[in-house]
């Protein structure tokens, strides 16, 4: 995740078929106690509309404009079992959506619009590729973003 300058990491990015998010916001490994981790998170109410450039660990060099609530209330339990009911907003809300859609099996792409999809069609094929072939995928720049992601 630090590696690739990412703030969240999803269950089934590392291979866990578990519904478990691991998030730093600051995105910096030197800050251990913004590392929070988030048990069986989801999305109880939504406000606002928020559209930015977003990128994903699961797609090197990628990046589009997603769109994404401003706004939303959540829940999830810690460490400790305990649940945590509460509204996030702006970046920790893009996290969350961006998390939870990886523990339903959505991607970006899937909500990318046709012209960006068009736009990274042939990176989108090369990757399936290498998926389809078990082959490792081409290590690629993290996109440009105007927020961290």
């Amino acid at each position: 995740m630090y590696k690739a300058r990412g703030i969240g990491l999803a269950g089934p990015q590392a291979g866990l078929g578990r519904r478990i998010v691991v998030a730093n916001l600051a995105g910096d490994s030197k800050k251990k106690d913004d590392e929070q981790v988030f048990i069986n998170p989801e999305i109880l109410g939504k406000a606002g509309d928020l559209r930015e450039e977003e990128g994903c660990l699961s797609l090197p060099g990628m990046a589009a404009q997603i769109q994404r609530a401003e706004r939303v209330l959540v829940r999830y339990q810690d460490l400790k079992g305990k649940t945590i009911e509460r509204e996030v907003e702006m970046l920790e809300s893009r996290l969350f959506q961006h998390e939870i859609d990886h523990l339903d099996g959505i991607l970006i792409v899937d909500k990318m619009t046709p012209a960006d999809r068009k736009q990274w069609a042939a990176l989108i094929k090369e990757m399936e590729e290498d998926f389809k072939a078990n082959r490792k995928p081409k290590r690629r720049p993290a996109p440009r973003l105007a927020s961290p992601q």
